[in-house]
């Protein structure tokens, strides 16, 4: 020491000391160390706080950039039904008006007729254009029962719920609904059915959905001449990538319509169909 050179630097109780300096060092260290973790947890939390708002502003954004485009599309098939409309019923009722001299009272009042079932038809495509196939479809139920029953025939329904018949456009329904009117047609005026059911069904595979109309009327002869309306059928279900399949005997007909699924809300673009 340089007090005393007889005192030694080296004291006997210097190990307890550092034992405790030591200990005190671990302390600290594991202190820091537990500091540093919660500080790298709660910059875990905010950051997936913030992902999650985040995430949660991305699909608000998502929902309602895809309901304004539902809406733009539903915007632009009722231009396009308007149009129809104008083009198609009253094109037809001009026709009628000049033909209405040559024409036998009987045929005069089946075209107006046809006229006016095609008018309704428009009218409830644009009241469901929003709404999807299966609101349309019981919109026509409700609106053809009358029709029916005037007939003398009964109508049942049967409707696979399932279905996911909203992502058809206003365009595709109203299509449907005017393949639907001409088999219903064929069957009271054709047919002469006395029970007509009308049924969907879901096809699991594809996603699609198959509309069939069935009755049990006389059928449709063999050689029955395509001025009955099967050739617009046909050409309806083209315009909409569909599939129609009609299947005739003695024990009555049935009408199957196969809707593919649609993508994104999408059909085929073909023009629209102007004919009654």
């Amino acid at each position: 020491s340089p007090f005393d050179a007889r005192l030694p630097l080296s004291l006997s109780w210097s190990p307890i000391i550092g034992a405790w300096l030591g200990l005190a060092v671990v302390f600290a260290l594991a202190r820091e160390a537990a500091q540093a973790r919660r500080t790298v947890l709660d910059a875990n939390r905010l950051l997936s706080e913030r992902l999650v708002q985040r995430e949660s502003e991305l699909v608000a954004s998502y929902a309602e950039r895809q309901a304004m485009q539902r809406h733009a599309a539903v915007l632009e098939e009722r231009s396009r039904i308007v149009r129809d409309m104008h083009d198609g019923v009253g094109g037809k009722l001009v026709g009628l008006r000049l033909q209405a001299r040559q024409l036998a009272p009987d045929a005069l009042a089946l075209a107006i007729d046809d006229t006016l079932n095609d008018l309704r038809l428009m009218v409830d495509a644009l009241d469901t254009a929003e709404d999807g196939l299966e609101e349309a479809l019981f919109a026509f139920e409700r609106r053809v029962r009358p029709q029916v029953a005037a007939a003398g025939a009964r109508f049942d329904t049967h409707y696979d719920h399932g279905c996911n018949g909203d992502t058809f456009d206003a365009r595709v329904v109203l299509q449907v609904l005017r393949l639907l009117q001409e088999a219903l047609t064929n069957a009271l005026r054709h047919g002469r059915a006395r029970t007509i059911v009308l049924s969907t069904e879901c096809d699991a595979a594809t996603g699609g959905v198959r509309i069939v109309l069935r009755d049990d009327g006389v059928g449709m002869p063999a050689d029955m001449p395509a001025g009955h309306g099967l050739a617009n059928m046909h050409h309806r279900a083209r315009t909409i990538g569909a599939e129609l399949h009609i299947t005739s005997s003695d024990a009555g007909t049935e009408v199957a319509l196969r809707l593919p699924a649609a993508m994104d809300g999408e059909t085929p673009r073909n023009p629209p169909d102007m004919s009654m």
